[in-house]
Formats: structure tokens, sequence, C-alpha cells
């Protein structure tokens, strides 16, 4: 067959330019392009059996490229690029099915990085790096569609950190947190919304992002608390120690106040 039997130009039934190209057996095969009823390009590159298989190039109707790279049964798949109207990179890794699988990095719309890491069927999965807008990390660790689970560490923009354990996106079981800036430790629908003293540390367990069960608190006077928790607050048998060591109060506390 000659190169020019195997050009063809279709048109749908209103006239428009659908598909101009190679093709075999009464189908697009080869090196082709597809068209919007505007006219401008939709895609152009690989075809088999009347599939975008291979490389190519789609393009959004406004004319910039929307995605370049591999594809499969008219699918992206394989390695990829995916880029927002204004052209920036949208996502760039691999694909499967037309969906994120494996690694791959996104962005914000404005080029900033938003994640790095591993993908499964289109959310973030297994071990990644969570970015703010102002391109500082969020979180890095462990993810299961698309929320933090497992071991991992949170960034906080006033320079706090967190590392240890988190479940469905929240801060739950064993984990350290260094309180930064702030020094405070805030505690939901409380009135006064801080400790007693101003806080350093903490190490000891979480649940559902509240400090609860045993933990010990480091506070920024040199207080150490040791002890048992509720709701952020000092509640159970806990020991207050003062800077030097020795103890300033040992015994029962509710909702952060001393038994006596």
């Amino acid at each position: 067959m000659s190169n020019e039997e195997k050009q063809i130009t279709i048109y749908d039934n209103e006239g428009h330019l659908v598909y101009r190209g190679e093709s075999f057996e009464s189908k697009a095969n080869g090196i082709g392009t597809q068209y919007y009823k505007s006219g401008s390009v939709c895609y152009e590159g690989e075809w088999r059996d009347d599939r975008r298989n291979g490389l190519g190039t789609s393009y959004y109707e406004s004319g910039p490229v929307k995605y370049k790279g591999e594809w499969k049964d008219g699918n992206r798949n394989g390695q990829g690029t995916i880029y927002f109207e204004n052209g920036n990179v949208k996502y760039e890794g691999t694909w499967k099915n037309g969906e994120r699988n494996g690694r791959g990095t996104a962005y914000y719309e404005d080029g900033t990085i938003w994640y790095k890491g591993e993908w499964i069927d289109d959310k973030r999965n297994k071990q990644g790096t969570a970015y703010y807008e102002n391109g500082s990390v969020w979180y890095e660790g462990e993810w299961k569609d698309n929320f933090p689970e497992g071991q991992g560490s949170f960034y906080y923009q006033d320079g706090g950190v967190y590392s240890g354990e988190v479940h469905n996106g929240m801060i739950h079981g064993e984990g350290a947190m260094y309180f930064g800036d702030a020094k405070m430790l805030i505690i939901e629908n409380s009135e006064e919304n801080q400790n007693e003293y101003p806080v350093d540390s903490y190490e000891g367990h979480w649940e559902n992002g509240k400090i609860c069960g045993h933990g010990v608190m480091h506070y920024s006077d040199g207080r150490t608390y040791d002890g048992e928790w509720a709701e952020c607050k000092r509640n159970g048998h806990g020991i207050l120690y003062k800077p030097d060591g020795t103890i300033e109060y040992e015994g029962e506390w509710k909702d952060d106040k001393q038994v006596e």
C-alpha cells in the first residue's frame, strides 16, 4: 500500500474535520491529528485501531498543550506530563489507565510544587511529601488514599514540628511535637486556650489530634510534667518537676488543675 493510500481525512455529519492522518483497514493507525469541532487541534501523535497509542500530545480547545507523553488504548499510560491551561505543569510522572500511578510530582497552578511521591489509582499512597503554597514542606511520610497514614512528620508555619504516628490525616498514636514560635498548647473549645505555662515540646500519646493518654510535656520555664492527659489537659496521675529536677507536685490532676 502506498503512502498516499494510507492518508485519510474524516469529517463528521456536520462537515467538521475530525481526523487527518495515516490509516490502515479504515482505522486511524500510525501518525495522525484529531480536531475539535471548532477546528483547533485536539490531539496529534500515534494511533492504533482508532485509539491513541504510543507517543502523543493533547491540547485544550483554546490551544495550549494539555498532556504530552505516552498513551495506551486512548488513556494516558506510561510517562507523561499534564499541564494547566496557563501552561504550567500540573503533574509529571507515571500514569496507568488514565490515572496517576507510580512516582510523580504534582504542582499548584502557579507552578509551586504541591506533592512529590508515590500514587495509586490517582491517589497519594505509600511515601510522599506535600508542600504549602509557599514551597515549604507541610508533611512528609506515609500516605493512604490521599491522607497521611502511618509514620510521618508535619511541619507548621510557626516552626513547629510533629514526628510520629498519624491516622486518617491526623496526629494519632505515639509521637513528639516541638511547638515552635507559638509556645502554646491550643485546647479546642476552651476559653483560655493555653496551658498554665508556655510549652516547648511533648512526647507521648495522641488521639485524633489531641494529647490523650500518657506523655511528657516540657515547658518553656524549665518545668516538666510526666503523667496522664485527656483532651490536651493534665488529667489523672502526674508529676510536675521544677527546672532543677526536684518534684513540685505529685498526685492527681483534673482539667489541668491539681487535686488537693
